[in-house]
């Protein structure tokens, strides 16, 4: 997993605040954010962006979003 430290820009309605390496990973730090309070939302993403045609048994990694207010706890959770 990867922290992403950026802060968000005013006008964005979801930031990026984490990179997990497993569709697995991205649910235990959803299920973390979840029990905050916290909705958040998990992308497929791929080096190039979307990955297309990923199976269920493939590896891919997520990125995790969530609104700019809950940006900064989000983080601190994780």
């Amino acid at each position: 997993m990867e922290i992403i430290e950026a802060d968000p820009l005013p006008n964005d309605d979801l930031v990026q605040i984490a990179y997990a390496d497993t569709r697995e990973e991205a649910a235990l730090i959803r299920g973390l954010l979840r029990e905050e309070g916290i909705r958040s939302l998990a992308k497929q993403a791929s080096i190039n962006g979307p990955a297309l045609g990923a199976g269920l048994l493939t590896r891919s990694a997520r990125r995790i979003y969530v609104r700019p207010a809950d940006a900064t706890h989000a983080r601190t959770l994780l």
